[in-house]
């Protein structure tokens, strides 16, 4: 109901066609980042990526080559994704070398840190400076993705390279 003498104004969700090109460059930039990146970490025949050489590399080149932090979200996005199951394959490689009580020591360990990391990201001084901000996202889920990596680093030492 409205009171005689105003105008009532309604709102309506432009469509896709009236948004006009450059949402449609933005989500085709953005597809394109998004395919990329999953064919340069996913080799046909493997999770893991064939040399140590290309780990960052494609990470690197998608961040520095960007200027919109959507795209750079989506980059760090997808290279955290990537240490996940870096880090996940160098886990169940390790469980598998081990006898009973160590297997025991390592799940442990493994869900100690899987607890652990979020409360340490949380508390980096480098997500907490940006809070708020559009780099936050990207600095938290880069906080993820070092401490990842880390951890992949240690399980590997600890337990694959004797």
């Amino acid at each position: 109901m409205t009171m005689p003498g105003l105008v009532a104004i309604r709102f309506r969700e432009p469509s896709f066609q009236e948004r006009g090109p450059f949402s449609i460059l933005v989500c085709l930039a953005f597809g394109i980042v998004i395919a990329s990146m999953a064919f340069a970490y996913h080799p046909a025949n493997s999770i893991l990526p064939p040399r140590k050489a290309n780990l960052t590399t494609a990470y690197e080149r998608c961040v520095g080559n960007s200027f919109y932090t959507d795209i750079i979200r989506a980059c760090t996005a997808a290279e955290n994704h990537r240490a996940e199951i870096l880090m996940d394959a160098a886990y169940r490689k390790a469980l598998s070398t081990l006898l009973p009580d160590q297997r025991r020591t390592l799940l442990w360990s493994q869900a100690k840190w899987e607890r652990r990391i979020e409360i340490e990201c949380d508390r980096d001084p480098r997500p907490k400076s940006v809070e708020g901000g559009t780099l936050w996202p990207i600095f938290y889920t880069q906080c993820f993705m070092w401490k990842t990596r880390a951890r992949t680093t240690w399980l590997k030492e600890r337990y694959l390279d004797r």
